[in-house]
């Protein structure tokens, strides 16, 4: 699950804050279309160059997302350089 995979990237990187700092994004509270469009890249929202892939643990994608560049090609799909985004969380 991708929330685990980035807890432990950012524990093991010494990040703060770090572990459990995500919670999946929730369709019916967003406006993103698609999530199938979504997760490929073609729903931004209004968040920029970046697509929110996780959402703050309290469920808000505003409060503190994580970010990634979505590139898609006939044979693949590639998420990258992954951020944290602008919200509040410390």
């Amino acid at each position: 699950m991708l929330t685990e995979l980035v807890d432990r990237f950012e524990i093991g990187a010494g990040m703060r804050p770090a572990g459990g700092a995500y919670g999946g994004l929730v369709p019916a509270f967003f406006r993103f279309g698609s999530m199938d469009d979504h997760f490929l890249g073609r729903s931004c929202g209004g968040t920029g160059s970046k697509t929110p892939v996780l959402a703050c643990e309290c469920g808000e994608w505003g409060c503190w997302p994580l970010k990634t560049s979505i590139t898609v090609t006939d044979d693949h799909v590639t998420w990258d350089a992954f951020e944290p985004g602008d919200g509040d969380r410390p």
